[in-house]
C-alpha cells in the first residue's frame, strides 16, 4: 500500500510539471505571435495633460536671477531658494538686455550706448563705449556682440583691445541668442532670424519668420528654435538641422518672452496685453492651458519646475510652480523689468 501511494505522488508530480511546462509555452508562443504593430502601439508615450508636464531633476546648487530693470537703470538679484531679492546693481542708462559668461554680466544700455560688465562674485563693473541704442548683446569668442536698431547692424568689440567691427545690413535688430557655434538675431523690420558665423563675423543664413519678431528660445537640446511674433500674433517654430519655418501656431495678443520644457514637447509664451502665460503643446501644435501672471509680462525664464516671469508693468516677478500651473509667488523688483538671466549663486 505505501508503495502504490508513493507512485501516485511520483505521477502527479510529473503530470503538474508537464501541465506548467505546457501552461509557459502556451503564454510565451501567444507573446511571440502577438502583431508587431499592434505591441509597438502599446508602447507609444501618451502627451500629458497640462497640469502633468514633466520636469527635469535639479542638482543641489544654488541659482540666482538677475532681472535687468530697464526704468531704474539697474539689476534686481534674486535668490531663487529663498525668492527674497538680496542685492541690487547699478548699470548704465536705460538697460535692455543681458548675458551671463565665465561669471561676468554683460549689461546692454540702450540710453548711453554702453556694455556694462559685472562681476557676479564682487559686483565690481567696467563699461565698455559702443555708442547708438543697443537692444541686446552676446558673447562669443571672448568677444561681445551687440544689436544696435537704429544703425540696422550688430557692433563687435573686443573687451580688452577696445577695437569696434560691424556687421552691416540687419535691419532693426533686437534679440539675440546662440546656440554656442552659431548666433541668431532677430530682424524686426523684416521678419527674419538672421544667422551670423562667430568664426568670420559674417551672415551665414537668414530664416523668414511672422511679422515683427519679438524674442527666441531654443530648446534645451537645440533642436528647435522658437520665435515669438508680435505683428501676427504667431509663434514660429524652427527645426535648427533644416533652418526654416515649419509650424506657426496661433497665441493671445503681443506675445513675448518664450520659455521651453526639456522634453521639447510644451512651450511657454508670455501674452503682454492679456497678462497671461500660454501653455502651448507642439505635439498638438495649438495652445492648450493659460496661466495669470502680473502686469505686462515679457520675459520668462525657467530653473526646473519653476517658471519666472518679468513683469514690466507691475514691476514684479511672477514664479510659477509648473506642476501647479499657477502663480506661488509675486516678488518686487525695481521699474520695468525687461529681461532676465539666471545663474548659479556665487
Amino acid at each position: 500500500m505505501k508503495r502504490h501511494r508513493e507512485s501516485v505522488k511520483r505521477k502527479l508530480f510529473i503530470i503538474s510539471v508537464i501541465l506548467f511546462l505546457l501552461l509557459f509555452l502556451v503564454v510565451n508562443a501567444a507573446v511571440f505571435l502577438r502583431p508587431q504593430d499592434e505591441i509597438l502601439d502599446s508602447s507609444i508615450h501618451q502627451p500629458p495633460r497640462p497640469e502633468q508636464i514633466p520636469v527635469e531633476e535639479e542638482n543641489k546648487k544654488e541659482y540666482v536671477a538677475y532681472v535687468i530693470n530697464q526704468l531704474s537703470d539697474d539689476v534686481s538679484v534674486l535668490d531663487l531658494s529663498s525668492l527674497e531679492v538680496i542685492g541690487t546693481i547699478k548699470t548704465g542708462s536705460y538697460p535692455t538686455g543681458a548675458f551671463l559668461d565665465e561669471g561676468k554680466l554683460y549689461v546692454s544700455n540702450g540710453g548711453d550706448g554702453t556694455v556694462s560688465i559685472i562681476d557676479t562674485l564682487s559686483h565690481k563693473q567696467k563699461t565698455l563705449r559702443i555708442g547708438n541704442a543697443l537692444q541686446d548683446g552676446i558673447v562669443m569668442n571672448k568677444k561681445v556682440y551687440v544689436s544696435v536698431k537704429d544703425k540696422d547692424m550688430i557692433r563687435i568689440i573686443d573687451p580688452i583691445t577696445q577695437v569696434i567691427e560691424e556687421i552691416p545690413n540687419i535691419d532693426s535688430p533686437t534679440d539675440m541668442i546662440t546656440d554656442g557655434t552659431m548666433i541668431y538675431v532677430l530682424s524686426e523690420a523684416e521678419g527674419e532670424v538672421v544667422m551670423i558665423n562667430p568664426a568670420l563675423d559674417k551672415i551665414a543664413k537668414k530664416i523668414d519668420v511672422g511679422a515683427r519678431p519679438k524674442s527666441m528660445a531654443l530648446s534645451k537640446e537645440k533642436q528647435f528654435l522658437f520665435v515669438t511674433n508680435t505683428g501676427d500674433d504667431t509663434l514660429s517654430v524652427i527645426p535648427t538641422k533644416l533652418l526654416k519655418e515649419t509650424i506657426t501656431i496661433p497665441v493671445s495678443a503681443e506675445p513675448a518672452g518664450i520659455a521651453a520644457m526639456p522634453d521639447e514637447k510644451f512651450i511657454f509664451v508670455a501674452s503682454t496685453e492679456t497678462n497671461q502665460l500660454d501653455v502651448i503643446s507642439l505635439i498638438k501644435e495649438q495652445k492648450v492651458g493659460i496661466v495669470e501672471v502680473g502686469l505686462g509680462p515679457v520675459a520668462i525664464e525657467r530653473r526646473g519646475n519653476t517658471l519666472l516671469v518679468a513683469n514690466y508693468v507691475g514691476q514684479t516677478i511672477s514664479v510659477i510652480d509648473i506642476n501647479k500651473l499657477k502663480e506661488i509667488a509675486s516678488i518686487k523688483v525695481g521699474l520695468g523689468p525687461v529681461a532676465m538671466v539666471v545663474g548659479e549663486k556665487q
